[in-house]
């Protein structure tokens, strides 16, 4: 997969820098583009000023409604873009919130909203999820986004400029690594979603906290699980989470998970009011949940865990110091009084017993011989999976990409005969099985997206049909690689063939008849009888 080069966003960050003002200038005057804007509809502002707070800015009580997603909300500076928000259901304009800028692969704002909204009303958080984000594209389909939002949601929503965060997915998970750590610490935080730190940036310099994750069968599985131990003996305060799952957004749950995280370290960064019970009860719930994984047979999650557990828990226990009730609290927050001096302490006391419990717990699973034995049947999966990555990119995606060379004429035969091999390891069980998946969703990755958009431009319509036969050998349900074989096999002049093939897309739920109607890859199929038929399919399914 194509890495950032960290050396090429040096060129984007003064438009970064540049989109924040001054914590002290939040409640500034909009810069002046923004004043050039068409009027608001008539009886819109004195409405804003209605409800607005005593001492807000009117351009900070636009009538956003809380706790639903908004779909779209146009930069004022470039319509062209915009990104999805959320707003918890308590979000006030008169109070300064914690934000999570989100930046999807593919630009699905609101899907990517949709995965943080449940912790972000919990924490009261606010969500932006750019709708112009990719991945596998340009630097500035990634810094673009970023700077966009940053320009302009400032100037709209009541944000902590102390406290943005940044969320990505897949290459977009490398390019807001690669902002943050070139912020030199501007981004207290970094989400990171089925796809790692560039190689070139150094671990044991990065500047923020990092929750990292990855589905057990994520082609993208060895960008993320290789970084626990290196943030861990740089002392980088992080988390690296395997969840059942492939290449997708983490569930709910770790993104409430990675919020509670980012919420504790803010808490030792000063940039949020200590709170004392709330950190104990949250420390107190990674312990149990190390226990939990232990018992389980989770050793190698387990582990890391109780040794991630203890940078925070040192950093914790500091803050629960001699004024650390106080400490830190944004300008404009209203939170409960300080608790007495007593629960703080007491506090404190609960923080270093959990402190001695997860050094203690990792020590022990440290010198262990099942955790050894864990991490070497996990290593030679990787060393096993590495060997299959090679052969399947030598065997056929490398094959079918060189256009200026014969395209080998068994070359289906011994492609089709190496998914199988993956095929039948990936029924197993245990790690080496896991590895098998992740090979084959790397290959349905290539032989159903990448190969068919780099070759349908050119007309290489055999070897994209070889290459999407094997996208549905790997997963028979791929509507997507269905319709796009009919294509080529209608371009082929492949009528039958190209018919059955889309027969399959709608039986696999392929919906937009819209598109199949005017599909020009579909031309020679017009006339035929079956073809209006599976239109009328398609239309009476979904349109």
């Amino acid at each position: 997969m194509r890495r950032l080069c960290p050396s090429r966003s040096a060129i984007h960050l003064a438009l970064l820098v540049a989109a924040f003002s001054p914590p002290g200038s939040v409640r500034a005057q909009p810069p002046e583009q923004h004043q050039t804007e068409p009027p608001a509809p008539a009886g819109a502002a004195e409405a804003r000023r209605a409800t607005c707070p005593p001492g807000v800015p009117e351009r900070l009580c636009e009538p956003w409604p809380p706790g639903e997603i908004v779909d779209r909300v146009e930069c004022r500076a470039d319509p062209a873009m915009s990104y999805a928000i959320y707003l918890p259901s308590s979000y006030t304009p008169d109070r300064l919130w914690p934000t999570l800028v989100v930046l999807d692969a593919r630009g699905r704002g609101r899907h990517a909203a949709e995965h943080f909204q449940e912790a972000a009303e919990h924490f009261g958080w606010l969500v932006f999820s750019s709708n112009d984000s990719a991945s596998d594209s340009t630097w500035d389909k990634i810094s673009g986004p970023v700077a966009a939002i940053l320009a302009d949601a400032p100037q709209r929503f009541a944000i902590d400029l102390r406290r943005i965060y940044l969320a990505g997915f897949s290459g977009t998970a490398h390019g807001v690594g690669v902002i943050a750590f070139e912020a030199g610490g501007r981004f207290p935080g970094a989400f990171l979603a089925g796809g790692g730190l560039p190689e070139a940036l150094p671990v044991a310099e990065v500047p923020y906290a990092v929750f990292a994750a990855a589905g057990s069968e994520d082609f993208n599985f060895r960008e993320i699980d290789p970084l626990a131990d290196p943030l861990a003996e740089a002392g980088v305060p992080h988390r690296v989470e395997i969840f059942d799952g492939v290449h997708e957004w983490p569930p709910a749950e770790l993104a409430a998970e990675a919020l509670a995280f980012f919420e504790l370290r803010a808490m030792v960064d000063g940039t949020r009011r200590f709170l004392p019970e709330v950190a104990a009860k949250l420390a107190g719930g990674w312990l149990e949940e190390a226990a939990g994984r232990e018992r389980d047979g989770d050793l190698v999650g387990a582990f890391r865990l109780y040794r991630g557990a203890v940078i925070d828990l040192d950093a914790l226990v500091a803050a629960a110091g001699p004024g650390a009730d106080a400490a830190g609290a944004a300008p404009g927050v209203r939170e409960t009084a300080p608790d007495a001096a007593g629960a703080v302490s007491a506090a404190a006391d609960r923080l270093r017993v959990f402190r001695t419990e997860a050094a203690s717990s990792a020590g022990r699973l440290r010198a262990s011989a099942e955790l050894r034995r864990a991490l070497t049947a996990r290593r030679r999966a990787a060393e096993w999976e590495e060997e299959r990555r090679r052969e399947l990119e030598w065997r056929v995606v490398t094959p079918l990409l060189r256009v200026e060379e014969t395209l080998p004429l068994d070359l289906p035969t011994r492609a089709e005969r190496l998914i199988a091999r993956l095929q039948d390891e990936a029924a197993g069980d245990g790690e080496r099985a896991l590895a098998a998946r992740r090979v084959l969703g790397l290959a349905a990755a290539h032989t159903g997206f990448y190969i068919p958009r780099d070759l349908l431009p050119r007309g290489e319509y055999r070897r994209v049909e070889i290459a999407l036969e094997l996208a549905v050998q790997v997963r028979e349900d791929n509507a997507a690689a269905w319709y796009n074989l009919a294509c080529a096999r209608a371009r082929l002049g492949r009528r039958a063939e190209a018919l059955d093939s889309l027969e399959r897309a709608i039986a696999a739920g392929y919906r937009d008849a819209g598109h199949m109607a005017a599909d020009p890859d579909l031309e020679s199929l017009r006339g035929e009888e079956r073809f209006a038929a599976l239109l009328a399919r398609a239309r009476e399914t979904g349109g």
